[in-house]
């Protein structure tokens, strides 16, 4: 193997090593070499390096010594060796160069590194405070969700009763009578306005008197409705029997009623409805009744004289206060109180007026209550 090296101009480290091992091991390897070789070829330290005549190891370290001193002494071969060896050092120096800029820049590498480390513990408390700022804001949108479907709710309940109020109107209007035509001078538009605002007041005053119908002189006596014997007060049975007592009026807790049924209908279908079935029932047993709305607006009295009045509460009075003040005002009618509101129930007791439940009241107009 080592004779296949020989043809190579310069030999690579690994084949040095090998060449150098051979060299020192084997004396016949020398002794070929130094029968192709002369001093010429190798120089003088190779020449030695070979040969090893007796103190050669001496005289070769003089040798080094002197070359190193007196660079003009050296020979082809030892140049050769120099040249190699500052090459080395030069390798040496550019390795160490480098290794000089590699910490500097792994230096550079590890601040930046520390700086992105900060940079991303920055953006993840921002992230964090984001997600909580985005929470937030969806429970602040859920809450204007609901407000919002409430305000529609209430603004469907408004629009059933604005088309109710519209559809009374329309159908007063249609029973006006025809008006005349207007002499010549006359102001059409004035006279309108003019009939707009005593139609206002007559109104008013109608409402007036409804309630001081509501009141005879104190000292009148009540008459309480009785019911029949063997029928038990305040079940379904004794509900039918008193709205068949002559003349008897009840006083019907509105909404405490309807919502018993129609609690998910707008507030002005809800009205329309317990009013049509109460007409019909009041044409059956010749009872009237009179149901009491807590008022959202102007307080006042609407009898379409079909045995069924609707009483609206101002803003600031309660459908429960109103009907016990009838009920304990009214002495000479024969009253009845339709609702499932305990304190109504108690107060018209109080005053000796017989009660019925909602329940019981939605019985008679065919409505079954839920359980």
């Amino acid at each position: 193997a080592v004779e296949r090296l020989a043809s190579f101009v310069r030999l690579p480290r690994p084949a040095r090593d090998t060449v150098r091992r051979r060299v020192d091991e084997d004396e016949s390897f020398r002794t070929w070499l130094l029968e192709h070789l002369d001093e010429q070829e190798v120089g003088r330290l190779g020449w030695l390096w070979l040969s090893r005549p007796e103190g050669w190891e001496r005289t070769l370290a003089e040798l080094v010594g002197a070359a190193t001193d007196d660079p003009v002494t050296e020979t082809a071969g030892d140049a050769r060796w120099r040249r190699r060896l500052d090459g080395a050092r030069r390798a040496a120096e550019r390795a160490e160069q480098r290794a000089v800029r590699a910490e500097e820049r792994v230096a550079e590498l590890s601040a930046r590194l520390e700086e992105l480390e900060t940079e991303v513990a920055t953006w993840r408390a921002r992230a964090r405070t984001a997600e909580e700022e985005v929470r937030s804001l969806t429970e602040e949108r859920a809450r204007a969700v609901r407000s919002l479907k409430q305000l529609e709710a209430r603004h469907r309940d408004l629009a059933a009763e604005r088309r109710r109020l519209d559809e009374r109107l329309a159908e007063l209007d249609g029973r006006a009578p025809r008006v005349p035509e207007l002499p010549d001078g006359v102001d059409a538009r004035r006279l309108r306005a003019d009939l707009a605002r005593l139609r206002r007041h007559l109104r008013d005053v109608l409402g007036v008197l409804a309630d001081l119908d509501d009141i005879v002189e104190p000292g009148a006596v009540r008459r309480r409705s009785l019911l029949p014997p063997g029928i038990v007060a305040e079940t379904p049975e004794a509900a039918e029997a008193l709205v068949r007592v002559p003349g008897v009026i009840v006083l019907v807790d509105g909404y405490n009623v309807t919502r018993r049924v129609w609690e998910d209908r707008p507030l002005g279908e809800q009205r329309a409805e317990l009013h049509r079935r109460l007409a019909t029932l009041a044409a059956r047993t010749g009872a009237r009744f009179e149901i009491v709305w807590d008022g959202v607006e102007a307080a006042g009295v609407a009898d379409t004289g079909d045995g069924v009045r609707e009483i609206f509460t101002a803003a600031d009075v309660e459908a429960d206060d109103e009907i016990l003040r009838r009920a304990a005002v009214r002495l000479g009618d024969a009253l009845v109180v339709a609702s499932n509101d305990r304190r109504v129930r108690d107060g018209a007791r109080a005053v000796g007026v017989d009660v019925i439940a909602s329940d019981d009241l939605l019985g008679l107009i065919g409505v079954t209550p839920p359980s």
